[in-house]
């Protein structure tokens, strides 16, 4: 009953902000935002092309639009639409060239999706799932060095996330640091006991260091 009471509440919400500024494009885009954020794609998308009704070249409608294609995985529409918001927009925004690189993702494009990941990192340093995803794209094509150095950066910014700490202490491992590794592989676990990688090699690493004569 709750929940159900908490979406009429937002539904009612929506309905005075449409009625307040019903040919708003940012308005109608700020209510495809909430309804693609609530898993509403399908509505959220309506939103979107309703503000774009009014204003063909209202960049964030086509970014949402693209952003709720991705969800809904129709990655070769979601792509049109991010890069119609990116070319009206001189200054993409890092959303952007974020989306782009999860569709690129989606499509097995993943040398194009690095730049993008590249980008969004350019505009906004701090953008931590960016610096994971190309952490994690340098890792498996064996770029070690460069993956640790973008996990360090992103350790900064989710210091209490065990995945970051996990794929950190498997780089580390990867580069012949394994008590360094053991370190975060430890963090990691502290924070999500059950992560399955980090104990396994955090046992590996442990068992290793025990069989070495004192």
């Amino acid at each position: 009953m709750a929940a159900r009471g908490e979406r009429a509440e937002a539904e009612e919400h929506l309905r005075r902000a449409r009625q307040a500024q019903p040919n708003d494009p940012a308005t109608l885009h700020n209510i495809g935002e909430r309804l693609r954020q609530a898993g509403r794609c399908d509505e959220a998308l309506a939103s979107y092309r309703e503000a774009l009704s009014i204003d063909p070249d209202f960049a964030p409608a086509h970014v949402g639009i693209g952003a709720a294609l991705l969800h809904l995985e129709r990655h070769e529409e979601a792509l049109i639409s991010l890069e119609r918001g990116s070319s009206l927009d001189a200054g993409a925004p890092t959303a952007a060239h974020y989306l782009a690189s999860q569709t690129l993702l989606g499509l097995g494009r993943d040398d194009e999706a690095a730049a993008h990941f590249e980008r969004a990192i350019e505009r906004d340093p701090n953008h931590a799932e960016a610096l994971n995803d190309l952490a994690l794209w340098q890792f498996g094509r064996q770029e070690y060095q460069q993956s640790m150095a973008l996990y360090r950066a992103h350790g900064n910014l989710l210091s209490d996330d065990p995945i970051v700490h996990a794929n950190t202490g498997v780089t580390l491992y990867f580069l012949g640091c394994s008590e360094e590794a053991l370190v975060r592989l430890e963090r990691a676990l502290q924070f999500d006991p059950n992560h399955e990688t980090a104990r396994r090699l955090a046992t590996e690493l442990r068992e290793g260091a025990s069989r070495v004569p004192r």
